[in-house]
């Protein structure tokens, strides 16, 4: 698999879990047990799968090799995607500060949920601008020699991560 493939792959995924990740912040104004549990591994999922291991695979592999490439719009793109990574970083630990409260004391949830819709919304369009220019960058700058080996630590770097079988929404 290319690593436009393996990206393309995740992006789809994480696309998945944000409709129901929005379905259940519909639901937070009379929550109950499953509900909470539920909310709560779609948080672990967002925090192991997306920005560990797929923001990982960008932030650690793909924007590096991309780097070396020294094109000031590969490089101007590089740099605001891994802002955003920061940003959702951010918002992530403050939805796991808020969720914590909201799930002991069943509080009010709109702090919860407006941290989570500012997640979602960063990253639908964030994946929008992988796809539409980091992806075709990604093939014109990489000669196929290089991606193969991309892919592969992809693949390595999955491993470590998330373990032999990818998580499930």
């Amino acid at each position: 698999m290319r690593p436009k493939d393996n990206l393309r792959e995740d992006h789809g995924r994480i696309m998945k879990l944000f409709v129901s990740w929005q379905k259940m912040l519909g639901k937070l104004d009379h929550p109950d047990q499953a509900l909470l549990e539920d909310f709560e591994k779609c948080i672990d999922w967002v925090e192991v799968f997306i920005d560990k291991c797929h923001h990982g695979k960008e932030d650690e592999i793909l924007f590096p090799a991309m780097a070396l490439y020294e094109d000031p719009e590969v490089t101007s793109l590089i740099k605001g995607l891994h802002s955003e990574h920061q940003t959702g970083r951010s918002l992530l630990e403050a939805i796991k500060i808020e969720f914590k409260t909201y799930s002991q004391t069943n509080g009010l949830p709109a702090g919860l949920i407006q941290f989570c819709q500012g997640y979602i919304d960063l990253f639908r369009k964030h994946i929008r601008r992988e796809n539409a220019q980091l992806l075709p960058l990604l093939e014109k700058c990489i000669p196929t020699e290089a991606q193969e080996q991309i892919a592969a630590q992809f693949e390595q770097y999955e491993q470590r991560t998330i373990g032999p079988k990818k998580i499930n929404i």
